[in-house]
């Protein structure tokens, strides 16, 4: 019974960290996504949805490659300009390069004034 309750309580701790890291990650999404909705007006639903769910999978995955222990900020650098690398040839797979370059931009400045809330 006591490892019931214990593995009951790692699996409710996991699933509230994924939580808050989802909730993040899903901020600075819509904050990118706002940013670009108003600086590209002809863009329309499947394509901003396109382009979150990129920007989700660039956060979600920088994420766990950088909660590794002990990287140093040239490798938190090489993971983070590969996967930008990864999102524009995703974002290459719906729009124009100087589109997906324009978007990266726009994301880019988001997160000038993007401070989220630690709860």
């Amino acid at each position: 019974m006591k490892k019931l309750v214990l593995i009951l309580c790692m699996c409710l701790t996991a699933s509230f960290v994924t939580s808050q890291s989802n909730q993040k990650n899903n901020a600075r999404a819509e904050k990118a996504i706002a940013l670009i909705a108003s600086e590209m007006s002809n863009l329309n639903d499947s394509e901003i949805e396109f382009i979150k769910q990129a920007f989700l999978d660039k956060y979600t995955s920088n994420g766990k490659a950088t909660a590794v222990k002990g990287l140093s900020k040239e490798q938190k650098r090489a993971i983070f300009r590969k996967s930008r690398d990864n999102t524009k040839n995703t974002l290459l797979e719906k729009f124009s390069n100087s589109q997906a370059n324009k978007i990266l931009k726009l994301e880019n400045q988001s997160f000038q004034t993007f401070k989220p809330k630690n709860k």
